[in-house]
């Protein structure tokens, strides 16, 4: 008898913490200049700094984080990228940097991809006037 109230008691707690809730965030650079950006990032999950090139017009994305919880929880609790993203500079193809706090929560515009999703995105638009 036991044993069956021990498995019923498992059972249910593997049913009940399976459904814990993922959500996942994409965090992307939209580059709006008329000419290239670099970029140098670094997040939590990787071990290595990345070195990328944004055209005019395209969009880099940076990482993706992925952690229990809800997303709508993580919006409104939003205070900037890090500490998923541990390093950024973003500079133009004169070698200047940008004047955008990137690590505040302002710059960045953030959705979701559709209404009640448990993934997202978060964006920070770069233009020629934030040189």
């Amino acid at each position: 008898m036991n044993l069956k109230i021990m498995l019923a008691a498992l059972l249910a707690t593997i049913a009940l913490t399976a459904c814990d809730p993922v959500y996942s965030i994409w965090y992307e650079v939209e580059n709006r200049t008329q000419n290239d950006l670099y970029i140098i990032d670094k997040n939590w999950q990787d071990l290595d700094t990345h070195y990328n090139v944004i055209s005019a017009g395209h969009v880099l994305i940076l990482g993706v984080e992925s952690e229990i919880g809800t997303l709508e929880f993580e919006f409104e609790s939003f205070d900037g990228p890090q500490p998923f993203i541990e390093h950024l500079i973003i500079q133009n193809h004169l070698g200047d940097t940008t004047t955008v706090d990137v690590f505040s929560k302002e710059p960045w515009i953030w959705e979701p991809f559709e209404a009640g999703d448990t993934e997202g995105k978060t964006t920070l638009i770069i233009e020629d006037a934030d040189f």
